[in-house]
Protein backbone atom coordinates (compact mmCIF):
# COMPACT_ATOMS: atom_id res chain seq x y z
CA UNK A 1 0.00 0.00 0.00
CA UNK A 2 1.94 2.99 -1.30
CA UNK A 3 -0.02 5.66 0.57
CA UNK A 4 0.19 3.95 3.96
CA UNK A 5 2.50 5.55 6.49
CA UNK A 6 4.61 3.39 8.77
CA UNK A 7 4.32 4.73 12.30
CA UNK A 8 5.96 1.88 14.19
CA UNK A 9 9.44 2.26 12.76
CA UNK A 10 11.72 5.17 12.10
CA UNK A 11 13.25 4.38 8.74
CA UNK A 12 14.18 7.86 7.57
CA UNK A 13 17.27 8.34 9.76
CA UNK A 14 20.70 6.82 9.37
CA UNK A 15 22.11 4.62 12.11
CA UNK A 16 24.76 6.31 14.21
CA UNK A 17 28.33 5.17 13.72
CA UNK A 18 30.23 4.52 16.94
CA UNK A 19 33.88 3.71 17.51
CA UNK A 20 34.74 0.09 18.37
CA UNK A 21 35.72 1.01 21.93
CA UNK A 22 32.36 2.66 22.56
CA UNK A 23 30.53 -0.33 21.03
CA UNK A 24 32.47 -2.65 23.34
CA UNK A 25 31.66 -0.57 26.43
CA UNK A 26 28.04 -0.44 25.35
CA UNK A 27 28.08 -4.23 25.00
CA UNK A 28 29.41 -4.58 28.56
CA UNK A 29 26.69 -2.32 29.93
CA UNK A 30 23.99 -0.64 27.88
CA UNK A 31 22.54 2.26 29.81
CA UNK A 32 19.49 2.57 27.54
CA UNK A 33 18.26 -0.98 28.02
CA UNK A 34 20.06 -1.92 31.24
CA UNK A 35 21.58 -4.94 29.51
CA UNK A 36 24.79 -6.45 30.83
CA UNK A 37 26.81 -8.20 28.12
CA UNK A 38 23.77 -8.29 25.88
CA UNK A 39 21.41 -9.78 28.47
CA UNK A 40 18.99 -8.24 30.92
CA UNK A 41 19.55 -8.92 34.63
CA UNK A 42 16.43 -11.15 34.66
CA UNK A 43 17.87 -13.15 31.79
CA UNK A 44 21.17 -13.59 33.67
CA UNK A 45 19.32 -14.82 36.76
CA UNK A 46 17.38 -17.37 34.71
CA UNK A 47 20.56 -18.56 32.98
CA UNK A 48 22.47 -18.93 36.25
CA UNK A 49 19.54 -20.76 37.90
CA UNK A 50 19.31 -23.20 34.99
CA UNK A 51 23.05 -23.83 35.07
CA UNK A 52 23.06 -24.44 38.81
CA UNK A 53 20.07 -26.74 38.52
CA UNK A 54 21.76 -28.80 35.82
CA UNK A 55 25.00 -28.98 37.83
CA UNK A 56 23.14 -30.16 40.94
CA UNK A 57 21.25 -32.73 38.89
CA UNK A 58 24.48 -34.07 37.37
CA UNK A 59 26.05 -34.25 40.83
CA UNK A 60 23.09 -36.17 42.24
CA UNK A 61 23.15 -38.63 39.35
CA UNK A 62 26.87 -39.25 39.79
CA UNK A 63 26.37 -39.70 43.54
CA UNK A 64 23.58 -42.25 43.02
CA UNK A 65 25.64 -44.16 40.45
CA UNK A 66 28.68 -44.21 42.73
CA UNK A 67 26.67 -45.36 45.75
CA UNK A 68 24.92 -48.01 43.69
CA UNK A 69 28.26 -49.37 42.50
CA UNK A 70 29.81 -49.42 45.98
CA UNK A 71 26.76 -51.08 47.54
CA UNK A 72 26.17 -53.63 44.79
CA UNK A 73 29.78 -54.96 44.82
CA UNK A 74 29.57 -56.45 48.35
CA UNK A 75 26.12 -57.86 47.53
CA UNK A 76 27.49 -59.58 44.42
CA UNK A 77 30.41 -60.98 46.40
CA UNK A 78 28.05 -62.27 49.08
CA UNK A 79 25.89 -64.02 46.49
CA UNK A 80 28.98 -65.46 44.81
CA UNK A 81 30.35 -66.92 48.08
CA UNK A 82 26.98 -68.32 49.17
CA UNK A 83 26.60 -69.95 45.75
CA UNK A 84 30.09 -71.47 46.07
CA UNK A 85 29.25 -72.86 49.53
CA UNK A 86 26.04 -74.42 48.20
CA UNK A 87 27.89 -76.07 45.34
CA UNK A 88 30.53 -77.60 47.64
Amino acid sequence: MPGRRMEEFEIDRKPTRKPAKQKFYEFLYNEETGAIMGRTPESWVKKIEATLLLCCLAEEISLVVTLHQTISVPQKLFHYYTLQKKLL
